[in-house]
């Protein structure tokens, strides 16, 4: 782990998310899959929303409190917690 790049932008909505859709496709594809299991590694501070890292952009309106056009840490805390569920 101490040699892997940290640090920067993690997409961590858009990476659970494809975590998620890996998983369940796996599971209809796959009938011998019993489980499937996702293991995480991360310091759990989301910072780019899920919206920047699929399309480019973020849409400040869609969080109220964002500032100078970046979101908030409510708004991406809450994104990623949907994602997980």
């Amino acid at each position: 782990l101490e040699s892997m790049p940290c640090g920067g932008g993690s997409p961590l909505a858009h990476g659970l998310s494809l975590a998620i859709r890996t998983g369940l496709n796996t599971m209809k594809v796959k009938q011998d899959v019993g489980r499937v299991v996702i293991v995480c590694i991360t310091d759990g501070r989301a910072n780019i929303p899920l919206e920047l890292s699929t399309e480019n952009k973020f849409t400040p309106s869609s969080d109220p409190e964002s500032k100078e056009g970046m979101p908030s840490r409510k708004f991406l805390k809450d994104e990623v917690l949907s994602c997980s569920k």
